[in-house]
């Protein structure tokens, strides 16, 4: 993940960014996140929680494909 990942001043690219409408944020630890996705080589996806509070990242998924629930 980018050192940045949610900040203002690095922003998104076309590999990175965040995700939209209901899978915009995710649940963890009883905490609501927003929730990011990072697009690897091959179309392979690995979306992951922000905490910018506790400065940690919580990956939700790492698939080799496209996610349907992006479709």
């Amino acid at each position: 993940m980018r050192q940045n990942a949610g900040c203002r001043s690095e922003g998104p690219t076309s590999r990175h960014f965040r995700l939209k409408r209901e899978l915009a944020t995710g649940v963890h630890a009883g905490r609501e996140l927003p929730q990011w996705q990072l697009e690897v080589l091959n179309g392979g996806r690995v979306w992951y929680l922000l905490d910018a509070e506790k400065r940690i990242c919580w990956v939700k998924l790492a698939s080799r494909g496209h996610p349907k629930q992006t479709e």
